[in-house]
């Protein structure tokens, strides 16, 4: 027999909602699909570059950034990252990563 539990999060509403900021803030969002799985020359290095570069900022975050997600699919993956405004936001290849961090010579 089934049995209905009653929630104890009152605080949980359900439907969108949309928040109202003084300042403006920048969404970054960037991602990539694997076509071929057996080609893992092409895909197998930005991916680790990618977790590296995620690693990097969660560890030393540059100045302006909010924060960040990393989303792995089951052949994609995706970034999300929030910057105070666009003095702040650098794209992805102007950020120095830590060498300690490197994952192989590239």
């Amino acid at each position: 027999m089934i049995q209905r539990v009653e929630s104890s999060m009152k605080g949980v509403f359900s439907g969108r909602y949309t928040a109202e900021v003084a300042a403006p803030i920048i969404l970054f969002a960037i991602g990539m699909r694997v076509n071929r799985l057996p080609a893992l020359h092409r895909w197998l290095s930005p991916t680790f570059k990618t977790l590296r570069l995620c690693i990097h900022l969660k560890i030393s975050p540059p100045e302006g950034y909010l924060c960040g997600y990393l989303y792995l699919y089951w052949r994609s993956k995706g970034i999300l990252q929030y910057w105070k405004d666009f003095d702040h936001w650098k794209p992805l290849p102007m950020i120095r990563i830590n060498p300690i961090l490197s994952l192989g010579n590239n």
